[in-house]
């Protein structure tokens, strides 16, 4: 039997949006949800301004950050010049020098910063989980426009 996991991203204008009505009625158990993340997107203007772009994320986000983190790339757009790993030793490079009290951890971090590079850049660093495995159908669903999905297939 196949089962499809379904990832949404939402564009938020600032952290309080979280809880938007799509938020509160996906969370209230829409079988096949996985988990919805709070996402900032942002243009694709190379390699650098994305660099600058992440780093203002942490800045905004977590301001002052002093614990453990990882950087998880992922890139859709296959055409990018740079390997998803390159991407993530070099933008962890960066948030090291804006945040010198923090650290890298790879295998146990207290926080996973995920940066998928698409037709813009996708940056976010919690996902709520609203559904477990056990609780998955075989199902598609649709969402408002305003919701990116992606598809995984287990």
């Amino acid at each position: 039997m196949e089962r499809i996991c379904i990832l949404a991203f939402l564009g938020i204008n600032s952290w309080k949006d979280i809880h938007t009505r799509e938020v509160s009625l996906l969370s209230i158990g829409v079988f096949g949800i996985v988990g919805i993340s709070p996402v900032v997107i942002y243009e694709d203007q190379g390699f650098d301004q994305m660099a600058k772009d992440v780093v203002s994320y942490m800045e905004a986000r977590y301001p002052g950050y002093n614990g453990s983190f990882k950087v998880y790339t992922r890139r859709a757009k296959k055409s990018y010049p740079i390997t998803s790993m390159e991407v993530s030793a070099a933008i962890g490079e960066k948030i090291l020098d804006a945040f010198p009290d923090a650290s890298v951890d790879v295998h146990n971090p207290e926080m996973t910063l995920s940066v998928e590079i698409r037709d813009k850049i996708y940056v976010y660093s919690e996902t709520q989980v609203v559904c477990r495995l056990e609780q998955m159908v075989r199902q598609c669903f649709f969402f408002p426009a305003e919701l990116i999905v992606r598809l995984l297939v287990i």
